[in-house]
């Protein structure tokens, strides 16, 4: 704070001065705290990983000599928030609550939230509504815009915590830093009102259902492992069996459609694709695709619009025209499965999906499992084993290869995940 100047001024002088100090800008904060408004209309981006971020709206309150409070509003980042973690209190401090930061960021990547404006918000509502961008948007059915499902009392307790170590935090230096009264570099707009209540927005669907999209290199070599699994082990198959290739999240059907040109370089028969998505639209994106290949023409290509974790092989074989004829049938799982989901409508998170991908497809009966994957499950291999020993007494064996190139695009733009391609396969 900047203190007028007075020692050596004439009395009078002195005095004038010091009657200024009866404006708020003058006045001593006797207490500062900060509350979490919302997160996710804006977005921090990286400029390291070129990645981008839900940022947090906080409110910043000065209570002063005089017991008035006077508020203003910046953007923070979660690096705003490891940044003050860093820094030491004098008081008593709280685990820095990590959880909670990651779960209220991740709520916001498909749904960004606010919190009810009630109590002490109120009379701030018109301030907070132009610094999300809302105040031209009407009400529906004059209910207030932000409680329309961007806030579910779930998040309450994570909200909570954020708070209480941001105000434990409030005699570090830290704090100082924190508290400075403009958005933190790197702030951008991420949204208009209209697209958050719609959630079709391409970057809102596919952050929403985990949606990283493999490039073309990548997919012909997860494309490999497949193709050689059913050339060494079912090119053979008898006239009583069929192949079922399972791509459990097609997205847009890159890979469906590389797996789809593979087998029909090696002349393969007996077989069937299936190609699996929970989202609609893309689902449909990936139909366009496919729709001059001749396997699809020909019905040897079946798009589900499904969980792939509640999906069965009855559930499968009940797709397909096997012209009357009982077959029996072997599954061969390939794809890029996301790597978290139930973001918003107070689901929980779920952050590791390919593990579930990896054990639901050998509870269906699938021989051979190859995923692209986050490098870090290279060291979940045991762990994957144990799971799948709790389906199923059969042996199975774990192969990966390191990417070279691990590039994916995500919200139209290319990033770097290091990532592996695991393959399981089942012991005969």
């Amino acid at each position: 704070m900047i203190r007028p100047r007075t020692k050596g001024l004439k009395p009078d002088t002195q005095n004038m001065v010091q009657g200024i100090s009866t404006d708020f800008h003058w006045q001593k904060a006797t207490q500062s705290y900060g509350k979490l408004i919302a997160c996710g209309q804006k977005r921090f981006l990286s400029q390291k990983s070129n990645l981008s971020f839900p940022a947090f709206l906080i409110q910043f309150n000065n209570k002063m000599t005089n017991n008035e409070t006077h508020s203003y509003y910046q953007w923070r980042s979660k690096r705003d928030f490891l940044l003050l973690k860093r820094k030491k209190c004098n008081r008593p401090q709280r685990d820095f609550p990590k959880s909670s930061l990651a779960k209220l960021s991740e709520e916001a990547i498909s749904k960004p939230w606010v919190v009810p404006l009630t109590r002490d918000l109120v009379s701030e509502k018109v301030v907070i509504l132009k610094q999300l961008g809302l105040v031209d948007i009407p009400n529906d059915d004059d209910k207030d815009p932000l409680s329309l499902g961007y806030y579910h009392p779930n998040m309450k307790k994570a909200i909570k915590r954020l708070e209480n170590f941001m105000n434990d935090c409030i005699d570090s230096d830290g704090w100082v830093e924190f508290t400075r009264r403009e958005d933190s570099d790197g702030i951008i707009n991420f949204s208009c009102c209209s697209q958050v209540r719609q959630y079709s927005d391409d970057i809102i669907t596919s952050a929403k259902f985990g949606q990283y999209f493999t490039i073309e290199m990548n997919v012909q070599k997860v494309v490999d492992e497949a193709v050689a699994s059913y050339y060494d082990n079912f090119r053979h198959q008898n006239s009583d069996g069929i192949i079922v290739f399972v791509e459990p999240s097609c997205g847009d059907g890159r890979i469906v459609m590389q797996l789809s040109n593979s087998l029909q370089s090696i002349s393969a028969i007996g077989f069937f694709i299936v190609a699996c998505d929970l989202d609609k639209q893309v689902l449909q994106k990936c139909q366009e695709n496919l729709s001059n290949l001749e396997l699809f023409k020909e019905g040897k290509i079946v798009l589900l619009n499904c969980d792939y974790l509640q999906t069965s092989a009855s559930y499968f074989m009940s797709h397909f025209n096997t012209g009357g004829k009982q077959q029996t049938m072997k599954i061969i799982v390939i794809g890029n499965p996301p790597y978290s989901s139930g973001v918003g409508d107070g689901q929980s998170i779920d952050r590791d999906l390919p593990k579930k991908f990896i054990t639901h497809s050998v509870g269906i009966g699938a021989v051979f499992v190859s995923f692209l994957l986050p490098q870090r499950y290279s060291r979940e291999i045991e762990s994957i084993q144990n799971q799948i020993a709790q389906k199923t007494s059969e042996s199975w064996t774990c192969k990966y290869q390191d990417l070279e190139d691990s590039r994916f695009s995500f919200e139209g733009k290319l990033f770097h995940q290091p990532s592996i391609i695991q393959s399981w396969y089942l012991n005969r």
